[in-house]
């Protein structure tokens, strides 16, 4: 998988995580309720606020994690231009000042030639 690959599958495992509803709805809920007989209220009332911190961190958590994956992203655009940087002067340099044909064609073998990230060629390659 290359770096084009990589960052189109995060992007979309992203989309996907981030399209499904996780807020903290509930945090405004009252355990009060009118009319209530028996002595089950303060278990009610201690179910509302675990609900509550439930939610809030569930929320929290999705959050956190989604920066991650922007995180992971960033990385790998910045490796993918670093790269494309380090190796611009095999796809500008000149090969044969006398043939421009043979000159792009002598740097577009030396660009086929580098071991990097496919991502990295086919953006070198744009530049002959």
């Amino acid at each position: 998988m290359n770096y084009d690959e990589r960052i189109a599958a995060l992007e979309a495992f992203k989309t996907a995580v981030s399209s499904g509803s996780t807020t903290d709805n509930v945090s405004g809920t009252s355990s009060d309720v009118s009319g209530w007989e028996g002595d089950a209220k303060p278990k009610f009332d201690d179910y509302i606020e675990e609900v509550k911190s439930d939610s809030k961190s569930i929320a929290g958590k999705k959050a956190s994690f989604l920066t991650d994956v922007d995180g992971q992203i960033t990385a790998i655009q910045t490796q993918l231009e670093t790269e494309v940087n380090l190796n611009k002067f095999v796809a500008t340099s000149i090969y044969d000042s006398k043939d421009s044909s043979k000159n792009k064609s002598l740097r577009r073998a030396a660009v086929n030639n580098l071991s990097v990230d496919e991502s990295v060629k086919k953006r070198l390659l744009k530049l002959i």
